[in-house]
């Protein structure tokens, strides 16, 4: 929350340029010096100086209809050769490979500081995406979490699913 609110250029947002909220907490983009210049330099204090038993990422993805902010937006054009829109060609593929790709650089520098250090993050082993994020879902989360968490949160409106998700994560 605090550093999108400090630094709203790092936030994620809609192709309107509106900032992202999910819940009570501001959604911050992995394109954006955000990773560089907060995440990978705490995970290197953390890693380095603490005798710690694994990582915990929390609220990891990219929201539905996200992320437009200047850093993708680039990056996109950098990569397509077009203008990135909510009806992208490679909108899917440039989210999920933005999570992906974030996620390994925190990965790698955690095992550089601490090798084997189980990483997991918040959601990942889930059955799915949560209303059309990006996430770490089972099917996408394979080499970049060591195990599975899965969030009983009444922020989804109920708590319904969290048998399906347990039934499902019984069998993993």
């Amino acid at each position: 929350l605090h550093a999108a609110m400090d630094h709203p250029e790092w936030a994620q947002v809609d192709s309107n340029g509106l900032l992202g909220y999910e819940g009570c907490y501001r959604e911050v983009c992995l394109n954006t010096p955000y990773l560089s210049d907060l995440v990978l330099p705490q995970v290197e204090e953390i890693t380095g100086e603490y005798d710690i038993d694994g990582l915990w990422l929390d609220i990891v993805g990219v929201g539905p209809k996200k992320c437009f902010c200047d850093s993708c937006r680039k990056l996109y054009e950098d990569q397509y050769g077009e203008p990135l829109t909510d009806v992208s060609k490679h909108l899917d593929e440039f989210r999920l490979s933005t999570l992906q790709e974030g996620v390994q650089r925190i990965r790698s520098l955690a095992h550089d500081g601490r090798k084997g250090l189980p990483i997991v993050a918040n959601g990942a082993g889930t059955v799915s995406d949560f209303g059309a994020a990006a996430t770490l879902s089972r099917r996408r989360g394979d080499g970049l979490v060591d195990f599975s968490a899965i969030e009983a949160c009444p922020g989804y409106g109920n708590y319904y699913y969290v048998g399906f998700q347990a039934r499902y994560a019984r069998n993993l």
